[in-house]
């Protein structure tokens, strides 16, 4: 009981507490839900786990897309690679049996009898040429084809198949010409080669010029003649 002499003292309020509820709204009045430090449990954000799981089925899948691109791809070139062989065979065989040439030449007639074209040489229309061929290893005569010369004394022999083992020649048969109807010796035939497998593109083959003489030669050809000797004479 307060003395009558000295009043009862009241002490003041706790100031510093208010103070620290007042900036501190985290008393212990507050509710769980009012607390600020920890804003992890009400956070949207979703688990990591089931995006991880995503990623890994995604991952997963293009995976299994390129691994079976990669095996259609490899299937193919397999296909591709197995079937060639006999497309090339079958190539080959069709080759074969289109394959064909054309044997060109020309037949001259030796006026100077120089035993070589001159500037004084003509050219036989309608002579007779055929191309021969034989074997390689037993001489026998395979196939022969034959032809003749147009107006300009040249010649377009066809002939079938492929010759590669054998040896074929074009050969003169003869001169609708009387005045030139004498073989040139040496000049007689020319080789050829019947074949798809020496480089050579054109199914057209060439063979050197074929000749018959005269029995005597021209006026004309001592002044020709003159001249080949002077051009060997500087050489």
């Amino acid at each position: 009981m307060p003395s009558p002499t000295h009043p009862a003292v009241l002490a003041p309020p706790n100031r510093s507490h208010a103070a620290h509820k007042s900036i501190n709204p985290t008393s212990h009045d507050a509710t769980p839900h009012d607390h600020y430090s920890s804003p992890l449990p009400h956070s949207p954000v979703s688990p990591l786990r089931p995006l991880h799981s995503r990623a890994r089925s995604s991952s997963s899948a293009a995976m299994a897309s390129l691994r079976a691109l990669s095996l259609l791809l490899l299937g193919t070139a397999l296909c591709a690679f197995a079937s060639f062989p006999s497309a090339a065979s079958a190539s080959r065989d069709l080759r074969r049996r289109r394959a064909g040439f054309v044997v060109r030449g020309r037949v001259w007639c030796d006026t100077c009898l120089a035993g070589f074209e001159t500037p004084a040489s003509t050219y036989i229309a309608g002579a007779k040429v055929k191309v021969e061929c034989r074997s390689k290893t037993t001489g026998a005569k395979t196939c022969s084809f034959e032809g003749q010369t147009d107006h300009t004394g040249t010649y377009n022999i066809p002939v079938n198949d492929e010759h590669e083992h054998e040896l074929c020649e074009s050969v003169l048969v003869s001169s609708p010409d009387a005045k030139c109807g004498k073989i040139v010796a040496g000049r007689e035939r020319a080789p050829v080669f019947l074949t798809n497998n020496n480089g050579v593109t054109s199914n057209v083959r060439l063979a050197n010029a074929l000749g018959f003489q005269k029995d005597a030669p021209l006026a004309a050809c001592a002044q020709i003649l003159k001249m080949y000797e002077e051009v060997d004479d500087r050489v």
